[in-house]
């Protein structure tokens, strides 16, 4: 009788200390699944908001969700010119200027570069300096466009968890952005004032807005200039002295403007000297007048649409 009820309590306990694995199990699972919707929600949400065909939108989303999700605060996207030689940045994590180049000459990366190319992924397991920790690429019609960077990461970020989630994130971004390239390649022509390569009020103004939230944001700068006689030859002659990534349009006062991205005051004179060398005459917009552009043709463009919609 001993020996059975001994028996017997070593099977109660086995039992009991079963039902106790399968309870933390239970609620192991069930945090899980909570986490999963969590998770799910979270993409569904991050996709929304990458459902822009603005490039100039997607690059602050971008950053803006990379550092939630990532956790990181050095995050760069740079834009390629079209004969690959230069990288231009078009957006950093706020307080981070210092660790990004405006401009950068690929040649100088060969190694990043040859990386995106082939695997996608460049990750500085060397530590080697002046090179950013990881770096991603997005590719449009078959060439490096785009290059996302994370300039500095904590220890506990070198990690392939860390890698793929950096990956993942990066292919989010850049399926919205070929999108958003795809969508201004086929709808470019419809942008412009008829003849030139200006884009019109309509196209030009929500540029514009983008690049005051980005320098709102403190992730990036910008300078608008007017330009005189920016008309002869069809705006051929402007459009030959400007960078890839700056914008020519016009606003609702008639006046053909600049848009020179990631351009600030220290930069002024090297633009004003290369644009009077292409017989251009151009005048810095300031912030106050810039504001008051801005607002009279939202108004404007709100109004031709209120118009268009009630015929």
């Amino acid at each position: 009788m001993r020996d059975e009820n001994s028996l017997l309590r070593e099977r109660l306990a086995f039992l009991r200390d079963l039902y106790h694995d399968v309870l933390d199990d239970r609620r192991m699972l069930r945090g899980q699944i909570i986490g999963r919707r969590d998770s799910f929600g979270k993409m569904y949400a991050m996709t929304r908001e990458l459902d822009e065909v603005q490039p100039q939108k997607l690059y602050r989303a971008a950053i803006r969700i990379m550092q939630d999700t990532l956790g990181g605060d050095s995050f760069g996207i740079y834009r390629i010119d079209n004969g690959g030689r230069f990288a231009r940045l078009m957006a950093a994590s706020p307080q981070t200027e210092s660790l990004f180049s405006k401009s950068a000459l690929l040649e100088n990366y060969a190694n990043v570069v040859i990386a995106l190319d082939h695997g996608g992924l460049w990750v500085n397991r060397n530590l080697e300096q002046n090179l950013p920790m990881y770096a991603a690429g997005v590719h449009a019609d078959g060439k490096l466009a785009v290059v996302i960077v994370l300039a500095k990461a904590q220890p506990d970020q070198m990690n392939l968890y860390f890698q793929n989630l950096f990956t993942i994130m990066c292919g989010l971004v850049e399926s919205a952005m070929v999108r958003a390239f795809d969508y201004e390649n086929v709808a470019r022509h419809a942008m412009l004032v008829p003849g030139t390569e200006f884009l019109n009020t309509r196209a030009f103004l929500p540029k514009v807005l983008a690049a005051n939230e980005l320098k709102h944001d403190h992730m990036g700068d910008h300078l608008l200039l007017r330009v005189d006689d920016a008309w002869q030859d069809n705006g051929s002659r402007l459009m030959g002295a400007i960078r890839q990534t700056d914008e020519a349009g016009v606003l609702q006062d008639g006046n053909v403007y600049v848009l020179m991205n990631q351009a600030g005051k220290h930069e002024l004179p090297i633009i004003n000297k290369r644009l009077a060398q292409a017989g251009l005459h151009v005048t810095r917009v300031s912030g106050q007048e810039e504001d008051a552009l801005l607002d009279e043709a939202s108004e404007q463009v709100a109004a031709e649409s209120h118009e268009g919609g009630t015929v």
